[in-house]
């Protein structure tokens, strides 16, 4: 969804199983986009082992675009699974874990755990894990 303007929702959970979901609210480039909403159906097998592009600011072939220098990206890994992840010297990752555990850098994140790093890394399991990255510019808020 993308409020623009300004939208009115409601949020319900129609279904007998319990629903788990994340809220994430990135402001846009500017102000006076069009509302908008639209929705994706992704196999969990497409992100399996790897980064699954799913949300851009950029042109491409991500599921859902947005008005911002922003790429989102999940990934499911299996037991025992490395994922080296790239960052430029420009940009920052936000990575949270959404379930298991992983290491990042020799730092043990479990669910819920959320971390900034700007620099490449690489993300560890030793069970599996299910994790979302936060791929944005890098802004300078205190100078030495």
């Amino acid at each position: 969804m993308s409020a623009g303007t300004g939208v009115f929702h409601s949020e319900k959970n129609d279904g007998e199983e319990i629903l788990r979901l994340l809220q994430i609210w990135i402001l846009p480039d500017r102000s006076g986009y069009t509302p908008q909403y639209g929705e994706a159906r992704i196999p969990w097998e497409a992100r399996e082992n790897r980064l699954l592009h799913i949300v851009s600011g950029h042109k491409n072939t991500a599921y859902v675009q947005i008005h911002q220098d922003m790429d989102i990206y999940v990934s499911a890994l299996s037991s025992r699974k490395e994922l080296d992840i790239p960052v430029e010297p420009s940009r920052q990752v936000y990575l949270i874990v959404i379930e298991g555990e992983v290491e990042c850098n020799d730092i043990c994140l479990q669910q819920r755990d959320a971390v900034e790093i700007d620099e490449s890394f690489c993300i560890k399991t030793l069970q599996g894990a299910h994790v979302i990255l936060f791929d944005m510019a890098r802004e300078v808020y205190f100078q030495e």
